[in-house]
Formats: structure tokens, C-alpha cells, sequence
């Protein structure tokens, strides 16, 4: 995907998250235990504010970030709505090779775009799920989120998980998105390719980013081998 592309999807599933938004403000998001609509809207929308400041400042630090004043709840939509647009004026107007503050080992503004990008696809389908029409993540974002989370949240996993000399197969159903996880002492290995895997998931590739995010479970999908080896390596990392 190109860094319009991302830009454009903060554009189109923030449209759409808040539309949700505005169907079902009081619905409780399953999705996000202990969250409501409004709950889920401060959030992500503090986020987007943080991420606005990183990139129009050109921030080499967290800590040079501004503090975000959060609204009252009741004005929590036009807040976040707000927030989103000048986010993606700020993504449009940045040259993507700049270099930013971020928490990867990537750090330039394209890491922002495809991050913000795949942080408000899956938040858009909280907030859908919430209001009892969740769509799913569109194919091509949903295939790239895949492979951000394996390429970028990952590595940064500081627990080891285990289970040397095992491996998780993934297979994109709605593409040609395949992913071979090799579990070994020294960490987990990760190439886009075929194999068998000691368990394999096969689903759209929407499926499997929500899988990987945990807003779907093993029994959402279809498992060949040993589930209970993927139930524990989707409960393994540390998302938040």
C-alpha cells in the first residue's frame, strides 16, 4: 500500500466509526471490555490527537507531547470527528520519509500513516460491532494490518512465548496472503509462505487481523492441527 492509501483509509473508517457512533452513542463495545461508544471515542481519539502532534511537530520524543484535555462525553463525537480530520490534513500535508518519534524501529511519518490506519480499522469495527453492523476490514488494508502486526508488534513482544520447534500456519482465503510463524528459543520467525504448520487458520483476511487483535476467537475460524497452541499464542502478547 502506498501512504495515500493509508491517509485515505484514516479518512474513510474514521467517517465510518463515527457514524457508528452517532447510531448507537450509549452501546456497550464487547469488543473492548468495559468500554462504551463514548469510552471508545476518547480513546481513539486521544490517539489520533498524540499522533497529530508527532508528526506536525516533528516530535523526537514522547515526552515533547502536549497534553491532550479529553471533552465531556456528550461531545465526545464532534470531538473525535474533529480530530480526525485535522489528523489526516496534518498525514497529507508531511512528506512520509520525515522523521518522527515512534515506538518501532521504523521512524518516519509512513510508520504513522499505516499505523493510524490500522489502529482505526479495527477500532471502526468496535464500534460497528457495537452498533450491531460490523463490516469487515477491507481486504488489501486488512491483509497489510497482517502483516504489520506480525512485522512490528512482534518483535516488540518482550515475553518469550515458547514452544520451540513448533509453528502456526496463517492462509489468507480472500487473497494470496500467506504467513509461516516458526517458534524456536531464539524467537519467532516469520515469512510469507506456505507450510505446515503444527496448527493452521484459514479466513478472509479481515478475519485474521481481528483474530491477531483478539476481537475474534480460534472458533471464529477454521483450524486445522492444535488449537490449543494458537488459543495460546493469541492470548500471549501484550496488546495493550
Amino acid at each position: 500500500m502506498e501512504t495515500s492509501d493509508y491517509i485515505e483509509a484514516v479518512a474513510r473508517e474514521s467517517r465510518a466509526l463515527t457514524a457508528a457512533a452517532e447510531r448507537a452513542p450509549a452501546a456497550e463495545v464487547d469488543s473492548c471490555p468495559g468500554w462504551d461508544m463514548l469510552d471508545l471515542l476518547l480513546h481513539i481519539g486521544r490517539v489520533h490527537r498524540f499522533w497529530d502532534q508527532v508528526v506536525e511537530r516533528r516530535l523526537e520524543s514522547n515526552e515533547e507531547a502536549s497534553r491532550i484535555d479529553l471533552p465531556e462525553r456528550e461531545a465526545a463525537v464532534g470531538w473525535f470527528s474533529a480530530g480526525a480530520g485535522h489528523l489526516v490534513e496534518t498525514l497529507t500535508a508531511a512528506d512520509p520519509d520525515d522523521p518522527v518519534w515512534t515506538w518501532a524501529h521504523q521512524k518516519n511519518v509512513a510508520f504513522v500513516c499505516r499505523r493510524m490506519a490500522q489502529e482505526t480499522a479495527v477500532h471502526r469495527w468496535d464500534a460497528e460491532s457495537a452498533a450491531g453492523d460490523p463490516h469487515p476490514v477491507e481486504v488489501v488494508l486488512a491483509a497489510d494490518g497482517v502483516d504489520e502486526f506480525l512485522d512490528i508488534w512482534l518483535p516488540a513482544e518482550e515475553q518469550p512465548f515458547g514452544h520451540p520447534g513448533e509453528s502456526i500456519h496463517l492462509h489468507q482465503t480472500d487473497g494470496e496472503g500467506e504467513w509461516f510463524l516458526s517458534l524456536s528459543p531464539e524467537g519467532i520467525g516469520v515469512e510469507r509462505a506456505h507450510g505446515k504448520g503444527s496448527v493452521a487458520v484459514r479466513a478472509p483476511a479481515s478475519d485474521l487481523l481481528l483474530m491477531l487483535w483478539r476481537r475474534l476467537g480460534a472458533r471464529d475460524v477454521e483450524v486445522f492441527g492444535d488449537e490449543r497452541l494458537l488459543v495460546k499464542f493469541l492470548a500471549w502478547m501484550d496488546l495493550d
